[in-house]
């Protein structure tokens, strides 16, 4: 239906600029062809969240799954999730898992072990 073609194509946006740490709302917005305030509305009611918290809601989405799949380091993953600084990802990251992205790489890991 068309609302999930929606949130495919928002998927698609930050995926597709994931690594780029210059990708913000406003860039979102020419890519959706919509005003900063539609692109908030909409969002709004779909995810409850703004543009912003979009954004990096999928950039720690894709940072966990690279910390739990990868060898990569936790600056790697960072920078590979779009992040320009590893305090910042380490502080949201932290926000919406409760664990640090280390603490996590290590839980994913030693789980991981338990599950052979």
């Amino acid at each position: 239906n068309t609302q999930d073609s929606f949130q495919k194509l928002l998927k698609d946006i930050v995926e597709d600029d994931l690594l780029d740490t210059e990708f913000n709302v406003e860039e979102f917005c020419k890519k959706i062809h919509m005003s900063r305030s539609q692109l908030h509305r909409k969002l709004t009611a779909l995810f409850g969240m703004s543009a912003t918290e979009f954004i990096r809601f999928y950039r720690l989405k894709k940072a966990k799954e690279l910390l739990k799949t990868t060898g990569m380091n936790v600056t790697e993953v960072c920078f590979a999730c779009g992040f320009n600084s590893p305090a910042y990802f380490s502080k949201h990251f932290k926000a919406m898992q409760g664990l640090t992205p280390k603490e996590y790489q290590k839980q994913s890991k030693s789980s991981d072990a338990h599950n052979i």
